[in-house]
């Protein structure tokens, strides 16, 4: 599996959120949009779901989406 840091995490997170901009589903483009917030202002690197989870933002359908990033 390749190595993700915390910019790379948020810029997909990101990317994710256009999609459901796109698609015209709020509540997933804001969900993915704050996680990416989150990820970009973690002081350390986020290495998991698990880990990402702890954060703001971040809740178990992320979590997963970040395990297979």
């Amino acid at each position: 599996m390749e190595y993700v840091d915390n910019e790379g995490i948020a810029q997909k997170l990101e990317l994710i959120s256009v999609y459901y901009k796109i698609e015209k589903d709020k509540r997933r483009e804001d969900a993915y949009s704050n996680a990416s917030k989150s990820i970009k202002g973690a002081g350390d690197e986020i290495t998991s779901g698990a880990e990402a989870k702890l954060l703001s933002g971040v809740g178990v359908g992320i979590a997963k989406d970040i395990d297979e990033l």
